[in-house]
Order: C-alpha cells, then sequence, then structure tokens
C-alpha cells in the first residue's frame, strides 16, 4: 500500500495524483491520499486551496488522513520526501522501484510529467471531466473550438506576494505573442487571469482576445476544462496552465513556457518540462536590464573593499577579475555599500553572475520604510547546484531601500563559490510607460490593418 499526501490546489493535486497512480500501478500495490493538508488553518485561509479530484472521472478513490505523531513515529510505514526519492530512485531515470519499501508515504509536489509519463494512458483516462460545461462556458467552448484558439495564462494575485515564485514578465508574454504569431496563422486569444484590468492595460494582442472571466475561484475547474480546449498556449509559471496545456488532446498544440519557471531555482523544478512540445521563453527581466543604462552598483573585484560596507564569516581573494567566496562559519553575510536612485519612484534589477563548487542557497535580505528588520519577508532567496555556471536577474521593486542590501552567499561552512560580476541598474519607470503607449497605438494600427 501506498499513501500520497494531497496538498495545494488543482494544478498540484493532479500531478499528486498523477504520481502516485502511476507508481501504484508500477508496484501493483493499493493507493491511497492524505486529505489532512486541507485541515489546516494555512489551507482554509486561501480560497484555491481545497480539494478538487472530485471534478474528474477517478474511479474508486480511497482517503485517509494521517496526522503528523502517526507518521513520525510509525516504524512501519516507509517516508519518502521528494529530495529522498528522487536521489533512491535515480530520477529523472526512475526505474530503481526495488529501493521502495512498503507500506510507504509519500508528501511531495512531483511537477514533472517524467513521473508518470510511461503511464499516460491511465492518467489521461481519469483526468477527464465529469461534467460538460453548460451555459456561458458552452458558448465560450464552442468560439474556442471554432478557432485557432491560444490559451494565455496571467497569474499575478498570490504571486505578489511571493517573491521566490516571481511573476511573468511582460515581455515573456509579448515575446510569447510574437512567437506564438509566426507559428499560427489566424490566432484568436483566449486570457485567463486573475487580473483581467492588469492584462488590458499592460499586455498588447494585435488579434482577436476574449478574457473568460466568468467563473469564481470555486469553479477553477471550469476555467481549467475550457483552457483544455484550446489549440496552442502560452503558460505561467503555474501549475493550474501546465495542466490546462496538457490536457489539450491537438497533437500539434504549441506551448511557451516561461524560463527560469521559479526565481528560486528549487531543485524539484529542475525537471519541469522543456520538450518537443515547449518553447521556453525568457522570463527574467534581461531586457529591462540591458535597455537601462542607469548603472548605480557594479562591483570591482580588484577593489571590492570599495564595494563593500563590511563581511562576516567570509575569505575574499580576487582571481581574473572575479571575486572567489569562501565561506568561514555559518554565519556569512555580505553588506553592499550604500547605493542611491535617481528617482525613488523606479524599479531596480540586479544582474548576478555566478560560478559554484557546491549546491545550497543565495539569500539577498532588504529592508523597506515599512519594515525595518531583516527577515524572511525581505528576503529573495534562490537555490544553486554542483559546478553551475550561470546568471540571473533578481527584480526590486521601488520600495526596497538600497542602503541595507545584506547577502548571504552560503549557509554552510567550507561552501566555496564565486562571484563573476554584480550589477544593479535603475529602470526608468516613466520610459518604460512611454514605451508601453507607443507599443499600444502599434499594436491597434496593426490591429486595424
Amino acid at each position: 500500500m501506498i499513501t500520497v499526501k494531497l496538498m495545494g490546489g488543482i494544478g498540484n493535486q493532479l500531478f499528486q495524483y498523477a504520481f502516485g497512480r502511476s507508481i501504484s500501478s508500477d508496484l501493483h500495490t493499493e493507493l491511497l491520499f492524505d486529505l489532512s493538508h486541507y485541515d489546516s488553518d494555512y489551507s482554509k485561509s486561501l480560497r484555491h486551496d481545497n480539494y478538487a479530484l472530485k471534478h474528474f472521472k477517478i474511479e474508486n478513490i480511497e482517503f485517509y488522513k494521517y496526522s503528523d505523531e502517526l507518521i513520525d513515529e510509525s516504524s512501519e510505514i516507509s517516508i519518502y520526501k521528494e529530495d529522498f526519492f528522487n536521489e533512491i530512485t535515480g530520477f529523472p531515470l526512475f526505474r530503481n522501484f526495488s529501493a521502495i519499501q512498503l507500506p510507504a508515504y509519500f508528501e511531495g509536489y512531483w511537477q514533472s510529467e517524467k513521473y508518470f509519463i510511461h503511464n499516460e494512458k491511465i492518467i489521461r483516462e481519469n483526468f477527464q471531466f465529469k461534467k460538460s460545461l453548460s451555459g456561458k462556458n458552452k458558448l465560450i467552448a464552442k468560439d474556442i473550438l471554432d478557432h485557432d484558439s491560444v490559451a494565455m495564462h496571467i497569474r499575478r494575485g498570490d504571486y505578489l506576494d511571493y517573491t521566490k515564485f516571481g511573476v511573468c514578465t511582460e515581455d515573456y508574454y509579448q515575446k510569447s505573442i510574437s512567437f506564438i504569431e509566426k507559428q499560427v496563422k489566424n490566432p484568436k486569444f483566449f486570457i485567463f487571469s486573475d487580473d483581467p484590468e492588469w492584462v488590458k492595460k499592460n499586455i498588447h494582442i494585435p488579434h482577436p482576445t476574449y478574457h473568460v472571466t466568468n467563473n469564481s475561484v470555486e469553479n477553477g475547474h471550469k476555467d481549467l476544462q475550457l483552457m483544455s480546449l484550446c489549440k496552442n498556449f502560452i503558460i505561467a509559471n503555474s501549475t493550474f496552465s501546465w495542466w490546462g496545456s496538457w490536457l489539450s488532446n491537438n497533437k500539434n498544440k504549441i506551448i511557451t513556457i516561461p524560463k527560469p519557471w521559479f526565481i528560486y531555482r528549487d531543485p524539484n523544478l529542475r525537471h519541469i518540462d522543456y520538450g518537443k512540445r515547449y518553447f521556453p521563453i525568457n522570463n527574467d527581466h534581461r531586457e529591462d536590464f540591458n535597455s537601462s543604462n542607469l548603472v548605480l552598483f557594479r562591483l570591482k573585484p580588484e577593489n571590492y573593499s570599495l564595494d563593500l560596507a563590511s563581511i562576516h564569516n567570509i575569505d575574499l581573494t580576487t582571481e581574473r577579475n572575479r571575486l572567489n567566496v569562501n565561506v568561514l562559519g555559518n554565519d556569512s553575510k555580505i553588506y553592499l555599500r550604500e547605493i542611491k536612485k535617481s528617482n525613488d519612484d523606479n524599479n531596480i534589477i540586479m544582474k548576478l553572475s555566478l560560478k559554484t563548487k557546491f549546491s545550497d542557497i543565495f539569500q539577498l535580505y532588504y529592508t523597506t520604510n515599512q519594515s525595518s528588520t531583516y527577515n524572511d519577508k525581505n528576503c529573495i532567496y534562490f537555490h544553486y547546484h554542483e559546478n553551475e555556471d550561470f546568471e540571473i536577474f533578481i527584480y526590486l521593486s521601488k520600495e526596497i531601500l538600497l542602503k541595507n542590501i545584506m547577502i548571504v552567499p552560503s549557509s554552510i561552512k567550507g561552501s566555496e563559490l564565486c562571484i563573476k560580476s554584480l550589477e544593479i541598474r535603475e529602470i526608468n519607470n516613466s520610459k518604460k510607460l512611454y514605451s508601453k503607449l507607443y507599443n499600444k497605438i502599434c499594436t491597434f494600427r496593426k490591429f486595424l490593418s
């Protein structure tokens, strides 16, 4: 017997179910699901965080509500968190089933079709919607089926409060639209968003569009059902639209997908799929960064003492115009010197290039006028992995004070990494506003022609 913990919204639950159904089939064992998450105060505080698999043709689904005490103390149940499971089974090759000891309990998000693609037929049969669309949704469905439809998902809402996720950029959507235009002759865009007014003001589409706004959060499965009828997709960094595209039966569908998926580069999301149906589009603010010439800070390794206010538990050395960081203790910190903007209403983008030896987490702490202490809320972080050479663009809103930037490059004593470059540029918001207006006029003219 195996038990899989369900948690999160409909997209997360679909991944968790697909993982559980697939592995139970592989192991020829009974499958149960743990629903205890939905009894928590946290889950009850979120409108979208409720059990949603009831809307699909899943038969003979069984539940069990485990307590944390039972799972921790039981000697009979083998506990598999996502990291550990991936390690012992050799994921993503994922064939060492002999390492799994039954009965087993699985907890994770399992966000990759590699966990279940070998049982795709079973999953697709289970993920048919129970009820046909009716009323206005039925009319929208007909419109979708009558056109070369493109589903575009823009998720803002709760993502604005979770900086580790990162909202997909305007540039990502505009580039995705341009990409679709070259592949689809007469596209019609069906837009699914929790912030339709923002979309209308900021995303410019020179083609017919329809904003799907008639379904409430509680009826999100109907939006998913409509989305799955579309022929092509511009998805957000959201499991909701990932599944909307996966459930589509169009064999020739085109799917643009944001890269990176999340700014915090969760190691368990390294296998979010970039296959032949998926076309990755940059989603990292590099266009805004490169278009700005307002350089506020540029780390100069040969004179780093002028750029840094102080360091703690870190040894810094320079080599070939790079700054080598050797962490001497668990409480390692680098404080940047005070940085001043030309306009307090402008936003900031930091470009950071790293070369790593080990896997760990890079943390950037800041303060605001409303919060003068370093804490988890005033922090942007991302994972880096062993022997990586990469760059990342970090968006800092205008509320962030640049006089108190603190960097924690690693939490592990003895860790080493190389900062190849660190640069901060100011983004002229008034210039961006003018550019948006110009693009909107061009879009309108193109649409009329």
